[in-house]
């Protein structure tokens, strides 16, 4: 091939990923994002030297174009086998970790490793045979053994921290430590999950496990996703939940994700590169209803807010109710535990990240906490309320980080500490020798 047809191809493959890139922008019906136009900037500086080349093939600079370009194949080339060759030899492969379900609208995948990366933190998650974070887990619950259920979302499945540090792994060491029992805690937590969906794994997942206890974390954000979870719910004659069908509704990876994720599992250098932008200009994985950062997720826990959020937490209390007496049915106990966000701390707790969620001045209402609090009463379910410890903490370490919302390690000892407490002072040897 002549070095000038050479340079076409180059121009024309260049110009058709421009518009393939910004015909994606275009159905997503949203701006371009940061990694779309560091593509976009490459791509036309290919272009634009494609077409300078092109003019200087006529002048006497023909055979200096065709050296240059010749040392830049070749430069380019020799980087992506060593690139390549180290990132087989060093590095995981990449996966995306959450994956549609007919039953429980999403759920994370068996036998994951997934990056995450945000400004504060820069992890591997694996996921194992159940597709729970943590080791290898027989379902066959062995002789002896205390199985305890932990479901929840984020917070619970330890978004920012390692396995080793999240309150589930936290509550199995220190409990074993000093029980004749064998403990062994099941971190179920999944990203975005409400007591809705809670309850559906555990009625059609969890059960299988048999726990000798279920420990349900409620969120100060689940009123608008359990909203939105029951708006697509298929109920049964008596208004219980049958299932959650996220096949359709659940949004799939984007491109850009596939890219990165390919980049970060082949390419030794070119992984840090991918973490290096991850971090600096991090987009959540999904903006959907659920996720997408808005006033609405946390307005309820204002004073000043005029919405009346009391149908959704309705919907939550009756999730919650479904799923202890669930627990029930199966012989196992049941602790609610309830936790704040930073903002219902101290100004100091979750300082910056705050910003995208809650108006500028703002004063914290209990009022969700003293309903839950008398909705527990009520159903006489066991509530661990985290409130006073975590407003009441005093120690140097923060508890929740200050751009992502949730809890850094020293959050996650509290968390596990006053679990483990309230667990001991209450039923655990009764429930586990049952």
């Amino acid at each position: 091939m002549s070095m000038r047809w050479f340079l076409i191809v180059v121009m024309s493959v260049a110009s058709g990923v421009a518009a393939l890139v910004i015909a994606i922008a275009n159905a997503r019906e949203g701006p371009v994002g940061f990694y779309s136009r560091v593509v976009l900037f490459i791509l036309l500086i290919g272009i634009l030297a494609g077409a300078i080349s092109l003019m200087l093939l006529r002048t006497r600079w023909r055979e200096a174009v065709a050296n240059a370009w010749l040392v830049l194949i070749s430069s380019v080339s020799a980087y992506l086998a060593c690139d390549l060759v180290l990132g087989a030899l060093l590095l995981p492969t990449y996966t995306r970790p959450s994956i549609p379900d007919a039953i429980v609208h999403h759920r994370y995948a068996t036998n994951t490793t997934s990056l995450m990366v945000r400004p504060e933190y820069d992890l591997t998650i694996t996921t194992n045979n159940l597709g729970l974070r943590g080791s290898n887990v027989e379902t066959r619950k062995r002789p002896g053994v205390c199985r305890i259920l932990v479901m929840g979302d984020s917070f619970t499945f330890g978004t920012g921290v390692k396995y080793e540090q999240t309150y589930a792994a936290l509550l199995e060491r220190e409990l074993n430590e000093d029980s004749a029992l064998a403990i062994q805690v099941l971190n179920a937590g999944v990203e975005s999950y409400s007591p809705i969906l809670e309850y559906l794994f555990l009625k059609n997942f969890g059960a299988t496990l048999k726990p000798d206890i279920v420990v349900l974390a409620l969120d100060q954000g689940d009123p608008v996703q359990e909203r939105y979870y029951r708006s697509l719910a298929r109920f049964d004659k008596d208004r219980v939940p049958l299932a959650v069908d996220g096949m359709v509704d659940y949004q799939h990876a984007r491109p850009q994700g596939i890219v990165a994720r390919w980049i970060a599992s082949h390419m030794w250098l070119g992984s840090w590169v991918v973490r290096t932008a991850m971090r600096s200009h991090h987009q959540q994985a999904f903006e959907d209803a659920v996720e997408r950062a808005n006033r609405d997720l946390l307005g309820h826990t204002l004073k000043a807010h005029a919405a009346d959020y009391s149908s959704a937490w309705r919907g939550v209390f009756e999730s919650i109710s479904l799923a202890y007496q669930f627990s029930r049915t199966m012989g196992s106990g049941f602790v609610l535990v309830t936790y704040p966000w930073g903002h219902q701390v101290s100004a100091q707790e979750w300082s910056k990240g705050r910003r995208s969620f809650l108006p500028e001045r703002f004063e914290v209402s209990d009022r969700n906490l003293e309903a839950t609090r008398e909705f527990a009463a009520r159903e006489g379910i066991p509530l661990l309320d985290l409130f006073p410890a975590f407003r009441g903490h005093t120690g140097e370490k923060k508890l929740f980080y200050d751009v992502d919302m949730h809890w850094t390690p020293a959050g996650h000892e509290l968390a596990a500490a006053q679990l483990e407490e309230f667990l001991k002072a209450g039923r655990l040897g009764q429930w586990c020798n049952k």
